[in-house]
């Protein structure tokens, strides 16, 4: 290769990817009967459990995970939370005109998507054998003024080894065309920087527009995520995502495996500030990092100034079912693209 006037030696012109006519190895089996037992303590609302290397605390008020240490440092702050709200797009209406019946965002307006809150919430905390626990929930959300209701169900199952396994059912009845997104909110603590992911990039890609984004192991930080656009929303998203870890300069980390694929995205800034603010200099930077984890997030289109989304790529209104896996690690102790290749028998 040489040096040409348009490019340097080695540019790439063009790339294509394909499925090759052999099968993947058989993934790793999670042994659950090996593991020691867990332990579970009641302390009013807060259910508490505990392994050799990690310990979790679930607010049966709140019906949300509140702590997850590993070897007593923390991973998670908050979390998995139903998201169903974007920051909009420009293409899913102009915040400073949302006067505009046929864009999405005056849709989701409407129908409160972004004034969500619980208004009932029931949670049970089952062992079910030495070796698991079961944290069920049931929390509706409705929207002040609005006939919006929305029923999320989770059902985590705490293995001693710390994974957990988290299958969601989400039922949301509104009048909107599309949803903005369905899936699960998380609060990491401050430092976790470091971002891998096992899907489509390296730079941001939607439903309907990933296919310049090959699929393949990518590394960056939570900073390097954000897009500044000049009006600041949606941004940073990845399709097809078997599984991603976020970690701090230690190596501590958490694990997120699809089941099969999901949409994600880090950010170090709120979906809410996103949308109040109208440049990029007047967002907040927070410490800690936010992580998404999207069954389905819907595509972008072109209604600014052309068509909309297509259906196929929208999020519609009604029942969703997804599961993903949650799981501390070290790295330097575990590989979490190993981690990932593991599956729980039984």
């Amino acid at each position: 290769a040489q040096d040409t006037n348009w490019a340097a030696a080695g540019h790439e012109i063009a790339w294509e990817q394909f499925n090759l006519p052999v099968s993947a190895p058989a993934p790793t089996p999670i042994a659950t009967a090996g593991l020691p037992a867990l332990k579970l303590a009641q302390n009013g609302a807060l259910a508490h459990i505990s392994g050799d290397d990690f310990s979790l605390t679930f607010d049966t008020a709140a019906g949300l995970i509140t702590a997850l240490d590993w070897r007593g440092q923390p991973v998670l702050h908050r979390g998995p939370a139903l998201n169903l709200w974007r920051a909009p797009t420009d293409n899913d209406g102009f915040k400073f005109n949302i006067t505009q019946p046929q864009k999405w965002l005056y849709q989701w307006l409407e129908a409160g998507l972004n004034e969500l809150a619980p208004v009932e919430v029931e949670t049970a905390v089952e062992q079910l054998s030495a070796q698991a626990v079961r944290l069920a929930a049931k929390i509706i959300y409705r929207a002040p003024g609005k006939p919006t209701v929305v029923t999320h169900t989770a059902n985590t199952t705490v293995l001693a080894g710390g994974d957990l396994l988290i299958d969601n059912l989400v039922n949301a009845q509104l009048a909107a065309n599309s949803l903005p997104r369905v899936g699960l909110h998380l609060q990491l603590p401050a430092g976790f920087e470091q971002f891998t992911w096992y899907g489509r990039g390296p730079h941001e890609n939607y439903i309907d527009r990933n296919t310049g984004a090959a699929l393949g192991l990518y590394r960056s930080t939570v900073d390097e995520q954000y897009v500044p656009y000049i009006m600041p929303q949606e941004n940073g998203n990845k399709t097809g995502v078997r599984w991603l870890a976020v970690s701090n300069d230690t190596g501590l980390g958490l694990l997120a495996v699809a089941h099969p694929v999901l949409e994600a995205s880090v950010s170090h800034y709120s979906a809410a500030d996103l949308y109040r603010c109208y440049h990029t200099n007047e967002l907040t930077r927070l410490e800690q990092t936010l992580l998404n984890l999207d069954m389905r997030q819907a595509g972008l289109g072109g209604a600014s100034c052309g068509p909309g989304t297509r259906d196929d790529y929208w999020v519609p209104p009604g029942e969703h079912r997804f599961s993903v896996r949650l799981r501390p690690f070290l790295a330097g102790e575990e590989n979490p693209a190993a981690l990932a290749r593991q599956r729980v028998e039984g």
